[in-house]
């Protein structure tokens, strides 16, 4: 047997496993789909994401869930992350500050509480707020909401 014949093999039992696993354990592979569109993209002249292909994944925070449309290494603006994130009923973002950070909000759908520099702004459907870097914020979730965030560095 030559070596082709051998390393073809292992490729194609290594491609039936991969969609096999893909095909009984879906939420396994989304994080490697992620990784491998990031890959096949950044030679491209453009990102194109689907939302119901990226998988969620823990805020920074701890509290809520992410989807990260675009990291910051995948540009070389100085957007940091672009992201849809989602709070449950009862949540809260605690007090934090980005000093070198402005940071998007846009509601899309639910209702919060969103505190910047300690001043209450209703946080509703189609509500934009951007909160400008070094200044104090946090959000609470009143209802479920969903909204995007965009992270645009100052520095």
């Amino acid at each position: 047997m030559c070596i082709w014949q051998f390393d073809f093999r292992i490729y194609v039992l290594t491609y039936v496993f991969i969609q096999y696993v893909c095909l009984f354990f879906p939420l396994f592979c989304l994080p490697l789909q992620y990784h491998c569109n990031r890959m096949n993209q950044r030679d491209m002249p453009y990102i194109k994401r689907q939302l119901d292909r990226v998988a969620p994944i823990p805020t920074s925070h701890g509290i809520g869930v992410k989807q990260v449309l675009l990291a910051g290494d995948e540009t070389s603006s100085a957007v940091t992350q672009v992201a849809k994130s989602s709070l449950i009923k009862g949540e809260k973002v605690e007090e934090h500050i980005h000093p070198t950070m402005d940071e998007h909000y846009l509601c899309f759908s639910g209702e919060g509480i969103l505190w910047v520099d300690h001043q209450r702004i209703a946080f509703t459907k189609d509500t934009y707020v951007l909160v400008k870097a070094g200044s104090s914020h946090s959000l609470e979730a009143t209802t479920d909401v969903s909204f995007l965030t965009i992270g645009i560095a100052t520095e």
